[in-house]
């Protein structure tokens, strides 16, 4: 309702109003009070339309990422490209520093365009529209395994699965969670030790929430440093080069935090890390 003040001013209001009549009262009284809540509902208006403008700059922010990506994505792939044939087409003709000059940029392309890649993911993992359904962890992390078979050939890691439970959640994310995590620990692999990675879940008296861990025994980090793990662009593994854009843990956070769950990470340098995602059990279908 809106009610006139004395003054002319118009203010929105509230009525509550009940039938108030006493026992010996001869006419019917009603008793009413009126709530101005000007305040509330400009305050509710303003909150929506910020929440549309906020609406409308992700969908800015989401159509810039996925052209910006292709626009940075296609000149970084001629480069590489074209260093290939250069080193192919040079041969043995060209000089051991030229060889050694298209290598490196033949690689800092490639690693530009993980960078660029893993930007475009962390701007869909923050502004992407959760779908969640039934989702069996096992079956994510076999997929995974599948996509992952070249490096984990190529660096002799053991993985071993066991049971892991069905979850509501949103299945791509779900993908992307356990390859940043799989990928992490096969990156970051201590030089002396094949890597060796054990993914389990455990729910503690069979209800409550689970924790899903993924332990390996690569290069680890300090503990004492594990808040930093999950910031953009951090890499804490001791004496292990610089590799991957320093994106797939923050990802992998955006993703529990989104889920509404937690991640941790346990690491001794030069002994290994553990990961551990508690879900809830609201977001349990079984085990």
């Amino acid at each position: 309702y809106e009610f006139l003040r004395k003054d002319g001013s118009v203010f929105e209001s509230e009525l509550s109003a009940i039938i108030a009549t006493p026992e010996d009262a001869e006419k019917k009284q009603n008793l009413a009070v009126i709530f101005d809540v000007t305040e509330r509902n400009n305050a509710l208006r303003e909150l929506k339309r910020k929440n549309i403008e906020l609406e409308r700059l992700n969908e800015e922010l989401d159509t810039f990422a996925s052209v910006a990506s292709h626009d940075l994505q296609e000149p970084l792939r001629k480069i590489r490209k074209f260093a290939e044939i250069a080193e192919e087409e040079l041969g043995g003709s060209a000089s051991g520093d030229g060889l050694y000059a298209l290598q490196v940029m033949r690689e800092a392309a490639g690693r530009m365009q993980k960078l660029v890649a893993d930007l475009l993911d962390y701007s869909k993992t923050a502004n992407a529209l959760l779908e969640r359904e039934r989702v069996d962890l096992g079956g994510v992390v076999c997929q995974v395994l599948d996509d992952l078979c070249v490096p984990i050939e190529e660096s002799g890691a053991s993985v071993t699965v066991e049971a892991l439970p069905a979850v509501q959640a949103d299945p791509g994310q779900m993908r992307q969670l356990f390859q940043n995590l799989i990928e992490n620990a096969i990156r970051y692999r201590h030089p002396e030790r094949r890597p060796e990675v054990h993914i389990c879940a455990v729910r503690h008296g069979g209800r409550g929430a689970a924790v899903v861990t993924i332990r390996d025994n690569g290069s680890g980090f300090s503990q004492e440093r594990a808040a930093e793990i999950f910031l953009p662009f951090r890499r804490l593994s001791s004496g292990v080069e610089a590799k991957g854009s320093g994106l797939g843990l923050t990802i992998c956070n955006r993703i529990a935090s989104r889920h509404g769950w937690e991640i941790e990470a346990l690491g001794e340098a030069g002994r290994g890390a553990c990961f551990s995602i508690q879900i809830p059990e609201r977001d349990l279908t079984g085990c």
